[in-house]
């Protein structure tokens, strides 16, 4: 089950988008209406015969408004964008290069932080472990399978995301 626009097979990234952006501005007045409906009955929690369901009015339809809203804002600019890219030969050529060194310059601090805990982790026999109830540095001596297996992860996230980065850079420049 779908709900929502599908692409077709030679339909444009753009004018998906758009439709997307119209589909989601048709729930965002659904909910603006049902909305003003509720604040205009204005019901009272504590008199109604169903609290929840009026309460979950009150809660649901400001929130579904604005992710109705956020999501026909952000297909329209995305379609805007790909439109642009689609008439544009330079910007069909650039946005790779542009859209690989935002990522090589966000996984950089990525990458340093990791390996920062995988050595430290190696070295001092502590490291930053990301529980349930937090962040919090632990030795072996707390939890030592949950230390040894963050270590490896650390390990993992440090040294393989320089590797993947890399590797997409050779796809990006055709080297």
């Amino acid at each position: 089950m779908q709900l929502g626009p599908t692409r077709l097979p030679t339909e444009p990234l753009s004018v998906f988008r758009f439709r997307y952006a119209l589909f989601s501005f048709k729930f965002g007045i659904g909910f603006a209406v049902a909305l003003a409906i509720l604040v205009a009955i204005h019901p009272e929690v504590n008199r109604s015969s169903l609290p929840l369901v009026v309460m979950f009015l009150y809660i649901g339809l400001p929130i579904g408004l604005g992710m109705a809203t956020l999501s026909s804002l952000g297909f329209f600019i995305g379609g805007a964008f790909a439109h642009w890219l689609e008439q544009s030969a330079g910007a069909r050529w650039a946005w790779p290069r542009v859209k690989y060194a935002i990522g090589a310059l966000i996984s950089v601090p990525l990458s340093l932080f990791c390996l920062y805990w995988f050595l430290r982790g190696l070295t001092t026999m502590e490291t930053l472990a990301l529980l349930r109830h937090g962040a919090h540095v632990i030795t072996p001596e707390s939890n030592p399978l949950f230390f040894w297996l963050s270590v490896i992860g650390w390990g993992v996230l440090g040294f393989g995301t320089p590797i993947s980065i890399c590797r997409r850079g050779r796809v990006v420049f055709g080297a």
